[in-house]
């Protein structure tokens, strides 16, 4: 399914940075932390910056689009719905 077609689906504005940083977890199929996501957005979009991802994935989060785990180990991770 393509990036556009799944934030549609739940009803998600589709920007530059959230489709790059849905791109993420399209390509890795285990629960990625935000520094993760930051690094490997990073490489073809060096000028986003940290919170740009936490806005992202906290809306992506609310939205259904992903699922926040916790593992305890003091950070959260993020998997694809």
């Amino acid at each position: 399914m393509k990036p556009q077609a799944i934030l549609a689906r739940f009803s998600v504005q589709p920007t530059q940075n959230r489709l790059a940083v849905l791109e993420v977890f399209l390509k890795h199929s285990q629960p990625l932390d935000s520094q993760f996501v930051l690094d490997d957005v990073k490489k073809t979009n060096p000028s986003i910056d940290r919170a740009t991802i936490f806005r992202t994935l906290n809306t992506f989060s609310k939205s259904g689009v992903l699922i926040k785990l916790e593992f305890n180990e003091g950070k959260s991770r993020y998997e694809l719905a």
